[in-house]
């Protein structure tokens, strides 16, 4: 079993080979539906809390202490989100409090209450789908034509694959393309993901639909640097919607790479 914070930077707080050992999981596997915010139960929501209790090895027990409150304390200072894994579920949050509660010197152990707070209660897990570049042009075949104004006909090509979303719902996604391409778009399943802008080599654009909060299209320049893309959408389509369940025809022109994640929802991770 894997219990693990991430925070925003990638250092790690391992909940389970110590020096850190969780002692009570209650609060994390408690769900709550309060009728007057499930009705925004997708939009703007008020911050929730949990409660870890967590025995730290006391031998060393201030070297711990002090990491725990370095690593978290990161995520706060930024304003980023670090990520709370069990096993392949995560759940989007930081941990803003740490709380000392006791130190047992005869059993070697000290006890300390860790809050974690979130925007969004939803525990994730995600499935990961990259389609490559073929370098070459759309062959001739059956065009299939669509209500919106395309940079080029959709035919049977080799930039033609399959996504499949294993889940009974349709999920939320993140789509990253890669440069160089000029406008990229493609079709999954009926519906239309398009954005006006120029890519070069090394840069990415990333359209970010992670969950109904979360609504972005960013272009990273290779040097690193982030564009806010969001206006150089295709305002005809729907580009955050989601990718519905099942087997989705993928096509594009074949001419960039990119990548697709889609996440699984739940209220509590899933037990394995």
């Amino acid at each position: 079993m894997k219990v693990q914070y991430i925070n925003h930077k990638g250092k790690v707080i391992d909940f389970i080979s110590g020096p850190y050992q969780i002692t009570n999981f209650d609060d994390i596997f408690t769900v709550e539906h309060p009728y007057d915010k499930t009705l925004r139960a997708f939009g703007n929501k008020d911050p929730i809390s949990k409660k870890l209790n967590v025995e730290i090895d006391s031998f060393g027990w201030k070297e711990a202490m002090n990491d725990l409150s370095d690593i978290s304390s990161d995520d706060i200072i930024s304003n980023s989100n670090g990520r709370m894994y069990i096993d392949d579920y995560y759940l989007d949050c930081v941990i803003n409090g740490i709380e000392q509660t006791g130190c047992n010197y005869m059993l070697g152990y000290a006890v300390c209450v860790l809050t974690l707070t979130c925007q969004d209660p939803t525990w994730k897990k995600e499935s990961n789908y990259t389609f490559y570049s073929t370098n070459v042009p759309t062959i001739n075949g059956n065009i299939k034509r669509y209500p919106y104004r395309y940079p080029y006909h959709y035919r049977a090509t080799v930039g033609s694959k399959s996504l499949y979303n294993p889940l009974n719902v349709p999920a939320h996604f993140k789509l990253t393309i890669y440069g160089p391409v000029k406008n990229p778009s493609l079709m999954i399943g009926e519906n239309l993901y398009q954005v006006f802008i120029d890519l070069e080599k090394n840069d990415k654009l990333v359209i970010d639909f992670s969950s109904d909060i979360k609504k972005t299209i960013t272009k990273i320049t290779g040097s690193g640097m982030k564009i806010n893309a969001f206006d150089n959408r295709n305002k005809e389509a729907r580009i955050f919607t989601k990718i519905k369940s099942g087997k989705q025809l993928v096509s594009w022109s074949g001419l960039f790479s990119f990548d697709i994640i889609l996440y699984e929802e739940r209220s509590l991770p899933r037990w394995t």
